[in-house]
């Protein structure tokens, strides 16, 4: 009965602070599903942008987007790394249109993205609430932290229903003088990027007619939702 008495202790306070942590991510989840990556994989978006150039007229562009896995590779330092392809195209009715190649790797740190030689860590491993970091940790422009600021049981996008998603804010300066800059990203558990929304905006101040009225000179608005996932065969 002693022996049984020393094994039950541990274990009791273990789950005890198990159950306590309530910033954890729900038990059993592996970081790198928050990004699935395999040859033939796919995410395809919805794209809804407003660009300002001189005014609050702007100018509204749709179209969709689609992320495919087309090869995967191990790299010099032994990480698991894939080659995506991001292709374009109006609406169904036409052709996907080749835009860029994007390299993603897992690692102990996080996820990595590199696009044109310059990588970026858009998640940071073990994916939970209040982890900050620096986004820019693998390239050489200035500092700027990111957070995961909230982990949802669900989220719906596009009329369906994800669960498990990490919330992720690069930035959220609002004001209404000046202009605003927000940018959101939110990763689902075992499907990835799901949507993204940014704002990017500065309101017209060289008059004093419009200072303080939120009219917007210049910027982007950009909506980013999942339409469909899966594995190209």
């Amino acid at each position: 009965m002693k022996e049984v008495s020393r094994i039950c202790i541990p274990l009791f306070f273990i789950l005890l602070f198990a159950c306590d942590s309530g910033d954890d991510k729900p038990l059993g989840l592996e970081d790198k599903q928050f990004f699935p990556l395999q040859k033939g994989y796919f995410l395809q978006f919805q794209v809804h942008s407003t660009v300002y150039t001189a005014g609050p007229v702007g100018t509204v562009n749709q179209f969709q987007k689609k992320w495919l896995v087309v090869e995967r590779f191990i790299n010099d330092e032994n990480e698991e790394s894939f080659i995506l392809h991001e292709l374009t195209r109006v609406n169904e009715a036409v052709d996907w249109s080749y835009q860029k190649t994007l390299q993603a790797t897992i690692n102990r740190f996080g996820l990595i993205i590199e696009e044109d030689n310059k990588g970026f860590q858009i998640l940071k491993f073990p994916v939970l609430k209040g982890n900050e970091w620096n986004v820019n940790e693998f390239n050489i422009e200035p500092e700027k932290n990111i957070k995961i600021i909230d982990l949802l049981d669900t989220k719906e996008v596009e009329n369906l229903i994800y669960p498990n998603v990490a919330e992720v804010a690069y930035s959220k300066e609002v004001d209404r003088i000046i202009g605003n800059d927000i940018q959101r990203e939110w990763f689902a558990y075992q499907v990835g990027l799901i949507e993204t929304y940014t704002e990017k905006i500065t309101y017209c101040t060289n008059t004093p007619a419009c200072l303080g009225q939120q009219i917007i000179q210049s910027g982007i608005i950009e909506s980013t939702k999942l339409i469909a996932y899966g594995v190209e065969e």
